[in-house]
């Protein structure tokens, strides 16, 4: 698996996952976000919840046009490159948007729930508690990032992948 980071902080670093999943949805594999707004907490209920939900993306929109904030929200758009079952590539913007919290961040943030939502992108809102990325070490950050990113990705692969590839999960 390979990781691509765009530069943290930035909402600019979110366009190209914005296009990939507008021009080629067929090529994701899936979405984690990872929220925050309050340090060392959990996200809040309702972002944790949407998971639940048929389209989860579609849940946190709702509830972002509703005025929910959201302070921080990391992005993990896992790609499957094309014809290949096990070549993903994992595209990462952290910090780069948010919920309702700020003008641009708060535009990307509802940009990437929309598109999410209209592809019907499977999305996970990852119930873990978002590392607080103090490094001034930029391969620290990305340890840290991938270490958080696993601990939700392990919960979810075994349904998405399968689904990725097209096939039923083999049952056991």
């Amino acid at each position: 698996m390979e990781f691509i980071f765009f530069q943290e902080g930035i909402t600019a670093s979110i366009i190209p996952i914005l296009t990939l999943i507008e021009y080629k949805p067929e090529s994701i594999v899936g979405c984690i976000l990872m929220g925050e707004n309050r340090p060392k907490e959990l996200p809040p209920n309702w972002f944790i919840y949407a998971e639940s939900s048929e389209n989860p993306a579609s849940s946190l929109l709702r509830e972002a046009e509703q005025g929910e904030e959201l302070g921080l929200l990391d992005v993990f758009l896992i790609v499957k490159e094309p014809d290949s079952l096990l070549q993903i590539t994992v595209l990462v913007a952290i910090g780069c948007c948010n919920i309702n919290c700020s003008g641009e961040g708060g535009r990307g943030g509802r940009t990437i729930l929309s598109l999410l939502a209209k592809h019907n992108i499977r999305t996970s809102p990852a119930e873990v508690i978002r590392p607080v990325y103090k490094y001034r070490n930029v391969d620290k950050l990305h340890q840290e990032a991938k270490k958080i990113f696993f601990k939700a990705f392990n919960k979810i692969c075994r349904y998405w992948l399968p689904e990725a590839w097209e096939v039923e999960p083999f049952i056991y």
